[in-house]
């Protein structure tokens, strides 16, 4: 623990530890930019105790909470400070154990916070109702500027908003530029990501983020990886990408999709020739549905993988 950046990891998190970090940070707080907590085990009144001085932060501006084991309870205290402290603008809530009523907590507090620039959920538990809260999430419009290769916002930010020219400008100005890699986001200016990889997606959640992907043209790239979105999921998605001729990337490995499915997404690759990497694998197609694919991947420039 020490200067703007402090970093917590491989230990317990309980009541007395709280108590410590909490006293820190009353003395120290306005110094304090960035924390980054990883924690083999939780304790959830000391949680509540941490996010309690968090909400009230005025200088934290990044929270990593990767792997510390948060499920829908702590994910709800968490929400509380997202809505409560406007200086936040990134959030890492990868790895964890957050579920449907945990999305939802968060994503009703970035109503109410707009200023969230990045949120990763990355290998959570969410599946079609927190998708789908998240995908509908009308304030996650804001994005930030990392740099000329990779731009990095929320999870399923501003999906089915837009930013306009003066935000861009803005965001371009006052964010410093850095590479950034992130698979659980949205990219402005160079890419647009919208993923959940790892969660559990089915095929109602996938129907959502295909309904909003008709109305957003800023989205270079959808991951849906290990989910479960199966071939209603995966017709869903064929048939909204001939309305988005920006999509560049489509992950769709390990989704319990079929024939039928790859069948639709071969038809829907033929319509949309702006797609140059595809990733079916894991996936139990059939020769017939991959044969159907690389001839519509021919004369293509990208990597497919089936």
């Amino acid at each position: 623990i020490a200067g703007t950046t402090w970093k917590i990891s491989n230990t317990h998190f309980d009541r007395e530890l709280a108590q410590t970090l909490c006293e820190l940070l009353r003395s120290n707080g306005t110094a304090v930019t960035k924390l980054y907590l990883s924690f083999h085990s939780i304790d959830e009144i000391g949680m509540h105790q941490l996010v309690d001085i968090l909400g009230k932060s005025s200088s934290m501006v990044l929270l990593s909470c990767r792997n510390c084991k948060i499920g829908d309870t702590e994910a709800g205290a968490i929400a509380t400070a997202i809505s409560r402290n406007r200086s936040f603008r990134i959030v890492n809530l990868d790895f964890n154990k957050i579920a449907d009523e945990g999305a939802v907590a968060i994503a009703n507090a970035l109503k109410e916070n707009g200023l969230i620039h990045e949120l990763t959920l990355r290998s959570n538990r969410i599946g079609d109702i927190g998708a789908r809260a998240l995908v509908e999430c009308p304030s996650l419009a804001k994005f930030k500027y990392v740099g000329p290769y990779a731009c990095v916002v929320s999870i399923l930010s501003g999906l089915l908003t837009s930013c306009t020219v003066n935000e861009a400008s803005m965001l371009q100005s006052h964010v410093a530029p850095k590479i950034c890699h992130n698979a659980h986001s949205f990219v402005l200016i160079s890419r647009i990501f919208c993923s959940l990889r790892e969660n559990r997606v089915g095929k109602l959640g996938a129907i959502a983020i295909a309904n909003a992907l008709q109305q957003n043209t800023r989205i270079r790239e959808l991951n849906l990886q290990s989910n479960c979105i199966g071939d209603t999921g995966a017709v869903a998605i064929a048939k909204a990408l001939p309305f988005n001729n920006k999509v560049v990337n489509v992950y769709l490995a390990r989704n319990g999709i079929s024939c039928a499915g790859a069948l639709a997404l071969a038809a829907s690759l033929a319509a949309n020739t702006t797609v140059t990497s595809f990733n079916l694998r894991g996936n139990a197609v059939g020769k017939d549905s991959i044969d159907a694919i690389r001839r519509a991947w021919e004369d293509r420039k990208g990597v497919l993988q089936l």
